[in-house]
């Protein structure tokens, strides 16, 4: 009976694996990253109701709830966050996928993928395992014109 048990818990490891994950928490941001096949899905909460960032190397991705239609949005550009522009305004591409997002007075979170390997020239490629400059920034308000008023850097490394 022991090995049949075994046998099966093999199977469910193999046929449902476990995403791995990899969480940065700040006083300001908490993230979440898991890759699952070749998306990297990314939560991100940060402070107030305007823009949130999320950078890797120089791959920049802008998030906001569009506060009229109440929708969540999302736009990749290419820069740091004090100076970025939108890839598509570089002859790039738009290699995010909005998942969801939601916001109250406080808070705004945000779930989106992008590919680990875009084939944009303006994108960094991901490799799992390897460890990344990461930048996490928030707006006053939707407009990702506008500097980030809150700036977290560090490292993360892509499960």
């Amino acid at each position: 009976m022991k090995y049949y048990s075994l046998i099966a818990l093999f199977l469910l490891a193999v046929l449902f694996p476990v995403p791995a994950q990899e969480k940065v928490n700040t006083e300001n941001f908490s993230l979440s990253c898991e890759t699952r096949g070749e998306k990297l899905i990314v939560d991100l909460t940060g402070p107030g109701t305007g823009w949130l960032g999320f950078g890797l190397e120089d791959n920049l991705i802008i998030v906001w709830m569009e506060d009229m239609l109440g929708l969540p949005m999302g736009e990749d550009h290419f820069g740091s966050l004090e100076e970025h522009r939108n890839d598509m305004l570089q002859e790039g591409s738009q290699d995010i996928q909005v998942l969801e997002g939601n916001q109250d007075r406080d808070r705004t979170a945000m779930t989106f993928s992008i590919p680990l390997n875009s084939d944009d020239e303006l994108d960094t490629t991901l490799e799992r395992g390897k460890t990344y400059r990461l930048f996490l920034g928030a707006g006053r308000d939707d407009d990702s014109s506008k500097p980030a008023d809150l700036i977290f850097e560090g490292e993360i490394t892509i499960p």
